[in-house]
């Protein structure tokens, strides 16, 4: 009985292993005074389990050091818990202070996004009077050539510019966001190139640049949404005209391949690192409003992702010493 209770205050028991082996040292002097003032016989006790008895207890000293270890574990572990419990209140209360910062931004912004819409459909508005009123008091003269009719021009860009502002600012609307739709239509991309090479008449003219029309391309019907795909030309020919120096030669080729309609446009004249030209195609992500500002890209990239969105393929190369090109590649729409 002295034996089960040593046992058993061992294994609740939470001390040191010296104060156990105390324990076990009393035990053993208590039995063998009982033996010494013969109220049992210790041999007789050793050949009834004895050994058995003695072995068991002096294992048992070990109990309290497992205990403790055991505890130590658990502790350890509630503090972590209770830790990172902290440390996640601590997150939350972090990001519901920079999720009420970032509302009250984006309602500034949605608001300052409704004033300029109202504002620029108004300028835009006027512009379109404006060229009205040219047309109609006739004030305006026109050599006959259908290429070069540019009041025509910009009424067609206008137009443009309107259903941009308008499709744009359908994206600030309170219903769910869903999968981004588009208004695919047969395009001639020939004729599109030919569009957005005239926008920028002007600018070619004053810088002499000469531009080679090789439009060899005689299956150029593709399907695609026309506004997404003026976007991306118009981006592409800006840029590239801004890459050219002073009487430059830039040359403009569409051709067939299997089934598909392939654009070039090559200088040969200016060149620069395709490290430069790789730093205009970030991901849209990263640009900052001061890049765009400072007209450090962002287009060539929007035509990049306009183009992929349209299943079409955007490869390009530069060099200074033998210039820069672009290849544009489509499928063919049967």
């Amino acid at each position: 009985m002295l034996a089960i209770s040593y046992v058993s205050f061992n294994t609740i028991a939470i001390w040191k292993p010296s104060d156990a082996m105390l324990q076990f040292g009393v035990l053993s002097i208590l039995i063998f005074s009982l033996d010494y003032l013969n109220l049992f016989d210790v041999e007789e006790l050793l050949l009834i389990g004895g050994y058995t008895t003695f072995s068991i207890c002096m294992v048992s000293l070990a109990f309290p050091s497992i205990k403790s270890l055991s505890l130590k574990d658990q502790i350890e572990e509630e503090y972590s818990k209770s830790q990172k419990i902290s440390d996640f209140k601590s997150a939350n209360q972090n990001l519901k202070k920079e999720n009420d910062t970032v509302k009250t931004k984006l309602s500034f912004l949605e608001n300052k996004a409704k004033i300029y819409q109202h504002d620029l459909n108004n300028q835009l508005s006027s512009i379109e009077s404006l060229v009205d009123l040219i047309e109609l008091e006739d004030r305006y003269v026109n050599d006959g050539d259908a290429d070069n009719d540019y009041l025509d021009l910009i009424k067609n860009t206008l137009k443009d510019s309107k259903e941009e502002n308008e499709n744009f600012f359908k994206n600030f609307s309170k219903e769910e966001i869903g999968k981004e739709s588009y208004n695919k239509t047969n395009l001639n991309l020939n004729q599109l190139i030919k569009e957005n090479i005239r926008k920028f008449s002007e600018k070619i003219s004053s810088r002499n640049i000469q531009i080679d029309l090789e439009l060899n391309a005689k299956e150029c019907c593709i399907l695609a949404d026309k506004t997404i795909l003026n976007t991306s030309f118009y981006n592409i020919f800006k840029y590239a005209i801004d890459f050219s120096n002073n009487n430059d030669s830039v040359k403009i080729i569409t051709r067939n391949e299997d089934k598909l309609m392939i654009f070039e446009l090559v200088n040969r004249s200016s060149g620069m690192s395709m490290i430069e030209l790789e730093s205009y195609f970030k991901n849209i992500k990263v640009y900052d409003f001061e890049d765009i500002q400072g007209n450090k890209g962002l287009g060539l990239a929007i035509a990049r992702k306009n183009i992929e969105l349209m299943d079409g393929n955007l490869r390009y190369s530069a060099s200074k010493s033998l210039g820069f090109e672009f290849i544009v590649e489509f499928q063919l729409n049967d």
